[in-house]
């Protein structure tokens, strides 16, 4: 007799579950060591620095970077980044409601593409001349109502980021 048919069959759900399970536990576990890093740092340049250096490799991109948005000048700009030039620092922003970034600002919600179309990216491309990206997955940072910038991380490939890595990247924002 075949046993090995039907059970396979009713364990595949189970095992789906516990893979599910075992990536959440290891999440967890990787934000709660990024959390405490970032705790550690002696001033706000390395915690940034020790943050987008530490979700680029929990997440496997190819880029992170932190934009903090300013009043005054009504932009987002590049605060730290990990995969870009330096350079970029300080150098690359968006005016609100610029590109994928002021969307995300405005809107105060994730936005998750597995490609990115070429004419959204259009101030990217050319402010920082590092050719394309297809992965992009931002998310607001939100304190006490107020936009305070945008997390993003982008991989050179298409790529549709799932849940956890949405909401790892949510959390650490």
């Amino acid at each position: 007799p075949d046993f090995c048919g039907p059970r396979a069959s009713t364990d595949a759900p189970r095992m789906t579950k516990v893979r599910r399970a075992s990536k959440s536990s290891q999440r967890l576990a990787e934000l709660t060591q990024v959390v405490r890093e970032v705790d550690s740092a002696p001033d706000l340049e390395s915690a940034l620095r020790i943050l987008v250096g530490r979700t680029r490799e929990v997440m496997g991109v190819d880029i992170c970077t932190v934009f903090f948005t300013e009043e005054h000048d009504q932009r987002h700009v590049i605060a730290a980044t990990d995969g870009l030039s330096s350079r970029v620092v300080g150098n690359v922003h968006y005016a609100f409601g610029q590109g994928l970034i002021g969307r995300i600002a405005e809107e105060r919600r994730p936005l998750n593409l597995e490609q990115v179309p070429e004419e959204l990216d259009q101030a990217f491309l050319l402010q920082v001349g590092d050719g394309r990206y297809e992965g992009f997955l931002g998310v607001p940072v939100v304190h006490k109502t107020r936009v305070q910038g945008v997390l993003v991380v982008r991989q050179r490939e298409a790529r549709r980021f799932d849940d956890a890595d949405e909401a790892l990247l949510t959390t650490l924002a």
